[in-house]
């Protein structure tokens, strides 16, 4: 198994009720919650005298509500498109039968980026025009869903996978906002909050300049909110996060310096040609220490005249 597979066989482990509810809808309702059992994922094929393994990522041996026996869900999941997936899921799917006998509900779950094609949900085998195997499976191609039909679902389940959806570049820092949202209003145990936030850190990392977004993003929630993420987030995460409210501050403080600075030259002024204010405004903009700053606005309001206030610049 693949450390892609490790990670969607633990996030789906954790929450597999979940993830019926949120991408296997028609099965969800049907589905007793009190009764779940993960079953071996190895399958010993034994054909004239050879022994050959094969393992599939998770089978749960689950009820129907009212009704006696069980049923097999079996979730296979792709990090990469495999044109044999549709056959390899009808193979698995006769092993599962042959070995517990029982009915199977299989589903494929695919993570990749790319290609945003259709995965097929069947397998057929036809002789001169007969067909001999029709076999259907549901599939969950999550680069072809919207995350945002996720964000009214307090669903943990469709919030980790939400970064593994159809996202744009320029929505990467939003998605990972709102999915902290999420989390906040579902109240889950630290554990399997830490769970969903390191399957998003390792699938959605950002950039610095993207942590920096994020990080002003999260300062326009509430202190309680912002206190209540931090508790939620891993110690070194935990920590980017201060260290992101306390730039976040010291950047807000700058800019309203600097917007001072250049109100106190109007009214000192009256009027300040628009090419002027805006050189002057560029190169205020390259001042961060606030010290300095302070000292410009005090300039502002007794300096004589523009000119000498540019040439101290």
């Amino acid at each position: 198994m693949t450390p892609h597979d490790q990670h969607f066989k633990k996030l789906l482990v954790t929450f597999f009720f979940e993830f019926i509810e949120a991408f296997v809808p028609r099965m969800a309702g049907a589905l007793d919650t009190r009764y779940c059992e993960f079953l071996d994922k190895e399958l010993v094929w034994i054909r004239r005298r050879f022994r050959k393994a094969k393992f599939v990522d998770l089978v749960a041996k689950v009820k129907l509500k009212g009704m006696s026996g069980f049923i097999l869900i079996h979730v296979e999941h792709q990090a990469k498109k495999d044109p044999e997936i549709a056959r390899r899921m009808f193979l698995y799917t006769a092993w599962l039968v042959e070995r517990y006998g029982g009915p199977v509900w299989p589903v494929l779950v695919t993570s990749y980026a790319r290609p945003r094609r259709p995965e097929p949900n069947s397998y057929e085998m036809t002789v001169r025009g007969k067909s001999i195997i029709t076999f259907n499976y549901d599939v969950v191609q999550l680069n072809r869903l919207d995350w945002r039909d996720y964000l009214k679902r307090p669903n943990p389940a469709a919030a980790a996978l939400m970064v593994r959806m159809n996202i744009a570049v320029a929505e990467r820092v939003r998605v990972k906002a709102e999915i902290l949202r999420l989390l906040l209003t579902m109240r889950l145990r630290s554990e399997k909050a830490q769970l969903i936030l390191s399957f998003v850190e390792t699938y959605l990392e950002l950039s610095a300049r993207e942590e920096l977004k994020l990080r002003r993003e999260i300062g326009t929630l509430s202190d309680t909110e912002q206190e209540r993420i931090m508790k939620m987030l891993l110690p070194g995460e935990r920590a980017g996060l201060r260290k992101g409210r306390q730039e976040g501050r010291q950047e807000g403080r700058q800019e309203t310096l600097r917007e001072d600075i250049l109100d106190a030259l109007e009214t000192r002024f009256e009027h300040v040609p628009y090419g002027l204010r805006e050189n002057l405004r560029e190169k205020i903009q390259e001042i961060k220490a606030e010290a300095k700053l302070k000292k410009l606005h005090r300039e502002a309001i007794l300096v004589k005249s523009l000119e000498a206030f540019a040439k101290d610049l």
